[in-house]
This record gives structure tokens, C-alpha cells and sequence, in this order.
């Protein structure tokens, strides 16, 4: 890989950072154990961190950020139910990059879709990153930069990157 500046990580909600709920408690998601530490060491690290997630119901999903004390961790917030677009379609990927203030280069996507998540970073020139689930294939026609299981690892990978 060229290496090129690192300034900003967009992440997808969906699975990447969200699972379930076992609590019946509180919001229906909750982030993955993983998830807290690995943003809070992104932001030590200096980076600008966004999410660009197809959700339906805005109100619901900063709800449940600002529930598990996520908002604050993030510099952007783009959903799809606000932009008015789903990814992959690079409108809402732009939304994001352009409140951060970096182009696509120098920015990567971290998300469980490979479609909507992965190619469409990488058609903008973004990198990326597949946050593979249990059962989930790699599909021979998208090629991530990297492939992780746990948002533990993303720091280390960031790391090297810049």
C-alpha cells in the first residue's frame, strides 16, 4: 500500500460498532465490548473519527449514542434517513468527508457490509476495512484493504498505516 496521510476513520453502525441487546434495558443496541476502547485509542491517536450508517430513524440512533456516552467520540454524524441516500452511494460518504475536512485519500471505512460498506469507499478512493461477523464470506469481487474480527485490532492497523 502507498503510503499516503491517515487523518480520518469513518465507521457503520449496523454491526460493526452495535450488536443487540441482551439487557432488555435500555436501547435496543448496545456497542460491542470492543468497541469503546479501540474509538478512545483512534482519538488518542489524533484521529478524526465519523459515522456514515443507513439508519431510518435518526432521533433513535443519537439516541443511543448519547445512551452508551458514544456522541462525543464522533466528529461527524451521517445517516442515511438525513442525507437522504443509503450507501453505497457516495453522497453520503462525501456528507461525512466534507464535515471532516479530509478527501477521500486520506480517510478509511470500517464496516461489516462489503457492498455497502467496502466498495463503496473504495470507489471513492477511500481505504477500507471489513469487519468480518462469524459466518460472513469474503465475495471475490471486493477486496478490502484489511480484514479484522474485533475492533480491538483497528488501532494497531492505524498504526501502521500512518
Amino acid at each position: 500500500m502507498t503510503a499516503q496521510p491517515l487523518r480520518a476513520v469513518l465507521f457503520d453502525l449496523g454491526n460493526t460498532l452495535w450488536q443487540a441487546r441482551q439487557n432488555p434495558d435500555g436501547p435496543d443496541r448496545e456497542p460491542f465490548s470492543d468497541a469503546l476502547p479501540a474509538l478512545r485509542e483512534l482519538k488518542a491517536q489524533g484521529l478524526r473519527l465519523g459515522i456514515v450508517s443507513d439508519q431510518t430513524d435518526g432521533t433513535a440512533c443519537r439516541a443511543r449514542l448519547d445512551y452508551w456516552g458514544m456522541t462525543s467520540l464522533f466528529d461527524v454524524i451521517a445517516l442515511s434517513c438525513e442525507v437522504g441516500c443509503d450507501k453505497p452511494n457516495p453522497r453520503l460518504f462525501r456528507v461525512a468527508l466534507h464535515a471532516l475536512g479530509v478527501e477521500p485519500h486520506e480517510a478509511v471505512m470500517v464496516g461489516d457490509n462489503l457492498q455497502a460498506d467496502v466498495a463503496g469507499a473504495l470507489a471513492l478512493g477511500m481505504r477500507s476495512i471489513w469487519r468480518r461477523l462469524p459466518g460472513q464470506e469474503l465475495d471475490a469481487n471486493v477486496e478490502p484493504d484489511a480484514i479484522i474480527e474485533s475492533l480491538a485490532e483497528l488501532p494497531g492497523i492505524l498504526a501502521r498505516w500512518r
